[in-house]
Order: C-alpha cells, then structure tokens, then sequence
C-alpha cells in the first residue's frame, strides 16, 4: 500500500513531530533535561540546608549538634524559621564555660580530701569513703547546677546590654 500525503497538509512538518513508530526526542530530551535538572537543584538545596553546619568548628559539639538538628528539621518543615534559627546559632558566639565549672569542681572535690587542721588521726576507711562520696556528688551538683546556669547568665547579660 502506497501512502499518500492528504492534499491539505504541510509538505513540510517540523523536526519534532516524528512518524508513527520511531522515537521521540523532543520527549527523550525533555524528559533527561527535567531528571538532570530535579537532581541538581535538590542537591543545591540539600547544600544550602546544610550552610549553617558548615560554619560551627567542629570542637564546639554541643552547638553543632543544635544547629545540624535545627537543619535537619529545616528540611522536613515549611517555611524557614529552622534555617533561620540554626544560621543565627551557628554565627552567635557562645562562650565555653566548662572549664571555669571544671576548676570549681575540681576545687571543692580538693577541699573535700584536703586534711583538717588538728585533726590526727585519718579517718577510717569508710567514713573517708562516705565523705569523699559525698564531696563528689556535692562537686556534680556545682557542675550541673553551673550547665544550667551558664546559658541564663548569658540571656542575661545580652539583655542588660542593650538597656
């Protein structure tokens, strides 16, 4: 059977339109185009999620956990008060009060071991166990109790700052 061209259509029809059977690639480089382009804008994303991690040194864990969760949350939820937060916890400067806790525990547990004036005798072994059990747990106390009262000090401080 011979095929005849209709008397009203184009003698010439543009490259894409393709014959009934063969491929399509206007479709084929579409379709490549749009997979490319969906996977390097999410990696893009992906990168600018995770700006924030990128600028917390690795020593500060403690921020770097909290700003990794604050993007990681970022990522799941709309809008982009997580990013936000995680960006202005990553480039805030918050100071490591650790150590100065480490030294008042170190002290008091010091005290708590150093002997009394006038005292002559050592305490038995079990009443010098209890004492240094319980001048531990009294260094632990100051050291938690200082953990909870460091970030309060610092609210504080930035507040009387600006008045």
């Amino acid at each position: 059977m011979i095929e005849t061209q209709h008397p009203a259509a184009p003698t010439h029809l543009p490259w894409f339109v393709t014959e009934p059977g063969q491929t399509d690639t206007l479709m084929v480089f579409t379709g490549l185009f749009l997979l490319l382009f969906t996977l390097t804008m999410g990696v893009l994303m992906f990168r600018l999620l995770y700006l924030p991690v990128t600028l917390v040194p690795q020593e500060q864990k403690a921020k770097y956990e909290v700003v990794a969760t604050l993007c990681l949350i970022a990522m799941f939820s709309p809008g982009n008060f997580f990013w936000v937060a995680a960006v202005l916890v990553a480039m805030a400067d918050i100071p490591d009060y650790t150590p100065l806790l480490r030294q008042i525990a170190d002290a008091v547990r010091r005290i708590a071991e150093a002997p009394k004036k006038g005292e002559e005798a050592p305490p038995r072994p079990e009443e010098a166990g209890q004492q240094r059990a319980v001048m531990k747990a009294t260094a632990q106390m100051v050291l938690v109790l200082g953990l909870f009262l460091a970030p309060v000090e610092v609210i504080a401080a930035s507040c009387s700052s600006y008045s």
